[in-house]
């Protein structure tokens, strides 16, 4: 796999104009394993929403319901902590998703013309298609959790995108951080302890929370301590003078993270 920042670049067009839908989600929830028998999508749409559902590891590898479609399904698709879920997970599986998350800024608004030409200059062809998909992907509840909103104008024959502009999540869940922080060294192959300075530095092939949902030094200190606080078995983090760390356990994965967050929604519930 080529990753961001690597010499070849990726081919962003991951879903041409087929971005998924809510209809088609809440179609997959409810079916699950007989969602590929049962769905009303045609045969195009189908086969782009199957590699959406495979970059968001809502499919396992055998294309069967997955782990984390799993928990997904026990939180519920209404449950923001479910899309940063997703949105984790597209930013590990999705060169489209882990691009516009790397290179799009917080609070700036930015034309169709203007992403399509990021992606020229990038150097992936399709720029059109992927940020129609974009601004397709901003309409789920993914753009409440950091993805972003889009403009759109009446056309004779539909709606043309104008504009994307990313808005951070405003009430961001711990454990989905806890659960990115996970993904975020798995994906950057690191070892469990890191600097606090790698969650905002742009080489790192992974996307970290901070430029995923848009978490600033202050609150994502707070986040962190406040995890640190709570859930030992799985953070430490320090923050002397000199020396700004975080350690999440090895013998821990993203998954038992996801565990944790249906334990705690049950609780609530």
């Amino acid at each position: 796999m080529t990753f961001f920042g690597s010499k070849k670049a990726e081919n962003l067009n991951r879903y041409s104009h087929f971005a998924p839908r809510m209809d088609w989600i809440k179609q997959f929830f409810k079916y699950k394993d007989g969602f590929f028998e049962k769905n009303n999508l045609g045969s195009v749409m189908l086969r782009f929403f199957k590699r959406f559902l495979l970059d968001a590891e809502l499919l396992d590898q055998s294309c069967r319901f997955s782990v984390t479609a799993d928990k997904i399904s026990q939180l519920g698709i209404i449950n923001y902590a479910s899309w940063g879920i997703i949105m984790v997970n597209l930013s590990c599986g999705s060169p489209l998703v882990r691009w516009y998350l790397k290179r799009v800024i917080f609070d700036e608004s930015y034309s169709k013309l203007c992403l399509v030409k990021m992606i020229s200059d990038y150097g992936s062809k399709g720029g059109s298609d992927a940020v129609t998909a974009l601004g397709q992907m901003c309409c789920l509840p993914l753009g409440e959790v950091g993805f972003g909103k889009s403009s759109y104008e009446d056309i004779y024959n539909g709606k043309r995108l104008l504009n994307i502009i990313r808005l951070k999540w405003e009430k961001p869940s711990d454990l989905v951080i806890l659960y990115s922080l996970y993904k975020f060294a798995e994906m950057s192959g690191w070892n469990y302890g890191f600097k606090f300075e790698k969650l905002f530095d742009d080489s790192e092939e992974g996307v970290s929370p901070v430029k995923m949902f848009g978490i600033n030094e202050k609150n994502m200190i707070n986040i962190l301590n406040g995890l640190a606080a709570n859930y030992p078995d799985f953070v430490s983090v320090s923050f002397s003078l000199d020396i700004q760390s975080i350690t999440l356990n090895p013998s821990k994965t993203s998954i038992n993270v996801l565990d944790l967050i249906t334990c705690d929604h049950e609780k609530i519930c």
